[in-house]
């Protein structure tokens, strides 16, 4: 299901992020950023694998939802990142590991395809990058198919592993990225 209860404050604060990442995209050194956001995502994700039960957090209500849902929409653009900052908020919210992830896959659904045309609106999306995306759009389509097949057999702590394990491994990938154009 799409959870639209919990879904909606997202997506509202997403729609005001968006086009702020979309200005702020060419102002950014990509290195710097992979380096900013790969450490974040190592320190932090590792400090949530590492408090196996995370005490839920229940105040802010649907305005902390927004201001995340913000933040993700900042992120599309930036680096197509538009899932980290609710999935871990999901995580700290407790949800289910379903209402979790149909947050996270409906959120980047939406997200991903509103950044998309903003992109080409502003003229940062052309026509030459349209092969490189087939090949990304392509190659996710297994990953896609076996992760739904996974994840039916996974508990709720594994799931929340998983996810966190992924992040922690996007990070150092950046890290490792950005420290090889800085340094070479």
């Amino acid at each position: 299901g799409w959870h639209l209860h919990l879904l909606w404050p997202f997506l509202l604060g997403s729609a005001a992020g968006i086009p702020i990442g979309t200005r702020i995209l060419p102002l950014l050194d990509p290195n710097r950023f992979k380096l900013v956001l790969g450490g974040l995502l190592v320190v932090c994700c590792s400090a949530m694998l590492a408090t196996p039960k995370l005490p839920a957090v229940t105040h802010g209500g649907r305005w902390a939802d927004a201001v995340v849902g913000l933040l993700g929409g900042v992120m599309a653009p930036l680096s197509g990142f538009s899932g980290l900052a609710p999935a871990l908020w999901c995580t700290l919210r407790g949800y289910t590991k379903d209402a979790h992830r149909a947050v996270l896959q409906n959120f980047n659904l939406i997200v991903l395809a509103a950044t998309f045309s903003s992109l080409v609106i502003s003229g940062r999306a052309r026509a030459e990058h349209l092969p490189h995306m087939a090949v990304v759009a392509g190659s996710l389509v297994v990953p896609a198919l076996y992760g739904s097949k996974i994840y039916t057999g996974l508990s709720p702590q594994a799931f929340r592993n998983g996810v966190l394990w992924l992040l922690v491994f996007a990070g150092a990938t950046m890290l490792a990225a950005a420290s090889r154009n800085i340094l070479f």
